[in-house]
């Protein structure tokens, strides 16, 4: 009953949040103030979600744990110590995310308080990129049917990458390659795998047809051979090669965290991929480009989430931007329409649909027997 609720309140939010067009203003650059309030309860109803219901999540307590650790640090022991930067020696986590831990005790905050509180600024980034970029409501709501926005409890440090991650995106369309790097730099002093996120830089570059045609072929390989480790035709334990024991097991597919890899999930993403090959003509080149790599790299990532259950970790930082970007080509591109409608975007409507009943609906108890108390917030 309580997700049934939910539902319908982030609905009327999410609809309510779309700014309506006054034809009786010549300019609108503002947004109207019951669009403006409807998308602040959005994200405020979306970030207690996910602080209520982050005791159930798996690295929840973990996070719990590492902050009360910190209880006794000073930030001049932090930022003077450069290992906790190059080596993560002195807590096992990453400098900013030190930081910010230390930061929530000269504030007094509660752990619960404190993780709800990331929450909500990785909730302003999400919700403003979905209502910048492309169709709000269906962008939200196919979100929300992958479980994401309850992963914000158990993947807190890659999240903030995530949402540091979005802000880069404007600038890499724009071309403005040092604020992107810069804003990277800033996403792997929360968790250093965003580092990878630099390799996006290179499709800034090409500029003639034969290096454009190399960036488009590499990244077809690299879906392809996706496909082939997905059915086991290939073999590539590459995440093993990290020296952190921590994300080495993530080779293996003999570890979960609690995330059902379906095979018509996976089937899905591909289809949506061949489908945006023929959709790509109409965008400029650098910018299809760049909304081919996202896709690309989303969607390679969940080909191997089949047999290597935990890659799924990885797919948090182009997950939002895939279905965005998605829906947004789909809405620009003039093909596979009936009058106005576009098929692809009517499919989508109803993939989204079937999740949210399958995963929501009829298993109405996903937030567990246990949540937060408003009293463990303050």
């Amino acid at each position: 009953m309580i997700w049934t609720i939910l539902i319908i309140v982030l609905w009327l939010l999410a609809e309510g949040a779309v700014p309506k067009i006054n034809r009786n203003i010549l300019f609108q650059d503002q947004i109207p103030k019951i669009s403006l309030i409807c998308r602040w309860g959005l994200i405020l109803t979306l970030t207690l979600m996910v602080g209520f219901w982050g005791i159930v999540a798996e690295d929840h307590e973990e996070y719990v744990i590492f902050y009360h650790s910190l209880s006794g640090y000073r930030l001049s022991d932090l930022i003077g110590n450069v290992t906790v930067l190059l080596t993560k020696q002195a807590t096992g986590m990453e400098l900013g995310y030190n930081i910010i831990n230390v930061i929530g005790h000269y504030l007094n905050l509660k752990a619960p308080l404190f993780l709800t509180l990331i929450a909500l600024f990785v909730n302003i980034c999400v919700v403003k990129f979905i209502y910048d970029y492309s169709h709000p409501v269906l962008s939200l709501f196919l979100l929300l049917s992958t479980n994401f926005f309850l992963m914000e409890a158990n993947l807190v440090r890659q999240m903030l990458a995530m949402a540091i991650f979005l802000i880069s995106i404007k600038p890499l369309l724009e071309g403005k390659w040092k604020y992107f790097l810069i804003l990277i730099f800033v996403a792997a002093l929360f968790h250093t795998s965003a580092i990878i996120l630099g390799v996006f830089i290179i499709f800034l570059f090409p500029k003639t047809d034969k290096l454009q045609n190399i960036a488009l072929i590499a990244l077809i390989t690299t879906w392809i051979v996706s496909i082939l480790i997905m059915f086991g035709f290939v073999s590539i334990n590459f995440l093993s090669l990290f020296s952190d024991s921590a994300y080495s097991i993530y080779a293996t597919g003999n570890n979960s965290i609690g995330m059902e890899v379906s095979p018509f999930n996976i089937a899905v993403h591909n289809l949506i991929v061949i489908a945006l090959l023929f959709c790509f003509k109409s965008f400029k080149v650098n910018l299809r480009l760049v909304y081919y790599a996202v896709i690309i790299a989303t969607t390679s990532l969940f080909n191997m989430s089949y047999n290597f259950v935990n890659i799924l970790r990885f797919t948090s930082y182009f997950e939002v931007v895939f279905y965005i970007f998605t829906i947004y080509i789909f809405q620009k591109s003039e093909k596979w329409k009936i009058g106005q409608q576009s098929i692809p975007i009517i499919f989508l409507q109803i993939y989204c649909g079937l999740r949210i009943f399958m995963t929501f609906i009829l298993e109405d108890n996903i937030f567990g027997s246990e949540s937060y108390l408003l009293a463990d917030f303050f």
